[in-house]
């Protein structure tokens, strides 16, 4: 294996070249690159493995390396799982964080738009691009689900561009089924989570593809898991290949399980739906209409809260004193985007005085430290450049310090923050799980 090292133009030259059309998430078409804003400068590497090359960017080989670790085991989980293999060599891009993810410039196409010119599924050949969230589990979740969109875009369009675009011609493919097939094999266990089952309590017509785009991977995703579990795992596959022979999944249903669509819809709903109604409540926070809500943090002394809320891409830190019955708004960011959020930031902290409340958010291709007091209204903000991501932080008892749960050189691990040197002192160093430190009162 070996390291390589080239201009970020040359990187933006090869990804547009390899791409023969536009992306494809939650079943549309997109361009990027033309009001994309880059705040920071990439400086790209590559490593070379059998399967084709992995790239990355400045302070991320560690995640890169770990990622190219994770490949051959799911190269042979898919193998097993769709009897067949992915189509050699490609390319796999991987980016320290959502908010570089974000700024990326692959997939531009200039001139006229290209459409697709006959189903409703846009295809990328031979490229995979993921970002790191602080979490190797779930980069290995969206590394499998990237690498099965692959794998079904060569089962039923075959691996040439040629193929391709004679396949989609003909083939009427629902956005959700390549969405929630791929999605089924990163993570095949599909719970009745209080979203889904918000969204099924609230349909009772067993309507399957919801308009929130949010909540798109999760019901495609449940469908299948829901064919897994009632007529077996082994069931997939021959869905997929149906889904190529006769160009349409609903004719597949039938060929593979016995039933037309609309029974497995409707086999579906009640299947997510049972002994819910005693469970659903419309004040759940994860299921709101108006947004997600998430990282709350009770200050000390228990008379206010801070929350995340987040809804297609665009956040705000809300404030909410309980002796006072108002709410504020501290903090707003990020753009509507129907991409695949990032609940892993902002991240919230009370000061023991309960006075004020510091977070840390990713802007500009940067952390940024705040501080607001909540006395007299003011926001005190700083760049933190320490780290690439923050997962988790604490004040000390004395609010001098800070202990985080911080990625450092793509490596996840627990350190100290003197606020008053500005000097960084890590306590651990090695590849275990590190997640939520705290001070202990003596």
């Amino acid at each position: 294996m070996k390291l390589y090292r080239l201009p970020f133009l040359l990187l933006v030259f090869v990804a547009i070249a390899y791409t023969s059309r536009g992306q494809f998430y939650n079943g549309q078409q997109q361009t990027f690159g033309k009001n994309r804003v880059q705040y920071t400068p990439f400086y790209w590497m590559y490593l070379e493995y059998d399967f084709g090359q992995l790239y990355f960017t400045t302070q991320g080989e560690t995640i890169a390396r770990q990622a190219g670790r994770m490949v051959p085991s799911i190269q042979s989980q898919l193998a097993q799982q769709v009897n067949a293999s992915l189509s050699q060599p490609w390319k796999i891009i991987v980016y320290n964080s959502h908010s570089d993810y974000l700024q990326r410039n692959d997939g531009l196409i200039t001139g006229s738009r290209q459409t697709n010119t006959g189903g409703h599924t846009a295809f990328t050949q031979g490229k995979i691009t993921i970002y790191f969230t602080g979490s190797y589990q779930e980069l290995k979740k969206q590394l499998t689900f990237e690498m099965a969109r692959q794998l079904l875009h060569e089962q039923l369009f075959g691996t040439t561009t040629g193929n391709q675009m004679a396949s989609q011609t003909v083939m009427d493919l629902p956005p959700w089924f390549i969405q929630g097939a791929a999605g089924y094999f990163a993570q095949p266990h599909t719970k009745a989570t209080s979203k889904l089952r918000y969204y099924l309590s609230h349909h009772k017509h067993a309507s399957f593809w919801p308009r929130n785009k949010e909540l798109q991977p999760l019901v495609a995703r449940s469908l299948f898991s829901y064919i897994a579990n009632q007529y077996g795992a082994e069931r997939i596959p021959d869905i997929i290949a149906f889904t190529r022979l006769y160009n349409q999944p609903e004719k597949a249903f039938i060929a593979a399980l016995g039933r037309d669509f609309k029974q497995i819809q409707e086999e579906w709903h009640q299947y997510y739906l049972q002994g819910a109604n005693n469970r659903v409540s419309a004040k759940h926070i994860s299921s709101r209409p108006g947004g997600d809500l998430y990282h709350a943090a009770l200050s000390p002394d228990a008379t206010k809260v801070a929350y995340v809320r987040e809804r297609f891409g665009k956040k705000q830190i809300l404030l909410y004193n309980y002796t006072e019955s108002q709410k504020e708004r501290l903090w707003q960011g990020g753009f509507r985007s129907i991409q695949p959020s990032d609940k892993s930031h902002p991240v919230l902290a009370w000061l023991p005085d309960s006075k004020n409340l510091a977070f840390i958010v990713e802007e500009e291709g940067t952390l940024k430290l705040s501080f607001y007091n909540t006395q007299n209204k003011e926001v005190r903000s700083r760049n933190f450049p320490y780290f690439e991501k923050i997962q988790r932080f604490q004040f000390s008892p004395d609010g001098s310090k800070l202990v985080l749960a911080a990625t450092k050189n793509g490596q996840r691990d627990i350190y100290e923050f003197l606020l008053a040197s500005n000097s960084v002192e890590q306590h651990a160093a090695d590849l275990a799980y590190d997640g939520d430190p705290i001070y202990l009162s003596n």
